[in-house]
């Protein structure tokens, strides 16, 4: 396996980045594909914000 980028982590078979935001820690679930993950952390880096966390009535109103 190469070597990863710096601040992404693999724990298992998914990878995480750590993000310092708001005075706090954070681990980001960034998936199982490196490439994808190293595209998701750039993101991170760049700016944008942290995938978030939705309920289940407003993923059923997306999804419909």
């Amino acid at each position: 396996m190469p070597k990863l980028p710096k601040g992404l982590v693999q724990r298992g078979p998914s990878f995480y980045a750590r993000v310092f935001r708001g005075g706090q820690d954070r681990w980001v679930n960034l998936g199982r594909d490196l490439e994808n993950a190293k595209r998701q952390m750039l993101a991170l880096r760049a700016g944008a914000s942290a995938p978030k966390r939705i309920d289940l009535q407003e993923a059923a109103e997306r999804w419909l």
